[in-house]
């Protein structure tokens, strides 16, 4: 068989806590550690893993007679007395539970090969490195955060003598712990009768990252998707029309006739640093496009919305032209400037702020 996976170190810690306390939620940490892991795929192997997967999804389970159990009451010894508890119904560590789990994984390296003439060839090299992430829910709050320290994509084929960059966050920075993406989300979850109002708070923030946009690349790139996803579509789009009939008729929604009242506030934050692209025909550099200092708000209430945002600047560069010729095509003269910002707001007509 072709090789899939190497290096794979895991490690892995879990702690739950509960109390007898009615009014107090019980506790589950969990904490994941990934070493360097190494994974290779192709269209085939995707194509393949799909198919296993679609499987597993679509088969049968037996099914098993129902039955009734009967399940001992709980004693539980209070300062006011004794508290039956009915384990079965009941629990109050299974609806009040506080969850805190984290993943780590100290760097990712998958390597994709295209099949051709019979034979599996180098394509490109993904470089992931210092992945995590972090999940907690406690009372009436959510809140989730995730970062990437550094990510390079190369061309390992033999278009280039060496391993050529598509993809890099490598900046001037000597800051060694700059972070390449970092991403946060908080969110209060109201169980109905506490709040009337939730909040979502989304803020994405990104340092540097340039692109070489190769078309050689490009085109060899979309075969290995084509082979993995759109055959695999077209071989299987009769069992996915029956399969998906089956699930919408078996998720038809009830009319219940009652709406939700919960009032929802979305806080979107995002942010970039500098991104550029450089477009290269057959391994040869055209131009290159970059923008810095580029950020966005938007904000929504309940009866208003309001949007702004700014691009420090805007640069188009000329790569073909001899030296000493003037490359930059635009720009700004005054770097300190930038070159849009906008705002935009609406307001309800019957509300304070119209």
């Amino acid at each position: 068989g072709a090789f899939l996976m190497a290096g794979v170190d895991m490690g892995f810690i879990g702690h739950r806590s509960i109390s007898l306390d009615l009014l107090k939620p019980s506790h589950v940490k969990i904490h994941c550690d990934v070493s360097n892991i190494i994974v290779a795929c192709s269209g085939l192997q995707i194509y393949q893993m799909r198919r296993v997967i679609d499987q597993i999804r679509t088969s049968e389970v037996e099914e098993y007679e129902e039955y009734e159990a009967e399940v001992a009451s709980i004693v539980v010894d209070d300062e006011d007395g004794t508290i039956f508890v009915d384990a079965s119904e009941s629990e109050p560590w299974l609806k009040h539970v506080n969850f805190d789990c984290s993943l780590c994984c100290s760097s990712m390296r998958i390597l994709c090969k295209k099949k051709e003439n019979g034979k599996f060839q180098d394509l490109m090299q993904m470089f992931i490195q210092d992945i995590s992430s972090q999940y907690k829910q406690e009372n009436h709050a959510v809140q989730f955060t995730a970062s990437v320290l550094a990510v390079e994509i190369c061309d390992t084929s033999d278009l280039f003598p060496e391993p050529y960059p598509l993809l890099s966050s490598k900046c001037e920075s000597t800051d060694k712990n700059r972070l390449l993406m970092s991403i946060k989300y908080e969110s209060c979850a109201p169980d109905g009768r506490a709040l009337a109002v939730c909040d979502d708070c989304w803020e994405f923030n990104f340092h540097t990252l340039a692109l070489a946009w190769n078309d050689t690349t490009i085109a060899a790139l979309m075969q290995v998707v084509n082979e993995g996803f759109c055959n695999y579509k077209n071989a299987d789009a009769s069992s996915d029309q029956s399969d998906n009939l089956s699930t919408e008729q078996r998720r038809a929604p009830s009319s219940t006739g009652t709406e939700s009242s919960l009032k929802l506030r979305t806080h979107f934050k995002a942010s970039v640093q500098m991104l550029s692209a450089t477009l290269m025909s057959s391994g040869s550099p055209i131009a290159r496009i970059a923008m810095t200092a580029a950020t966005w708000k938007f904000h929504r209430d309940v009866a208003q919305s309001s949007m702004s945002g700014k691009l420090g600047d805007f640069v188009v560069e000329d790569l073909l032209g001899p030296e000493g010729f003037l490359r930059e095509k635009l720009g700004l003269r005054d770097k300190s400037r930038s070159v849009v910002d906008f705002e935009y707001c609406t307001y309800d007509s019957a509300g304070e702020g119209y």
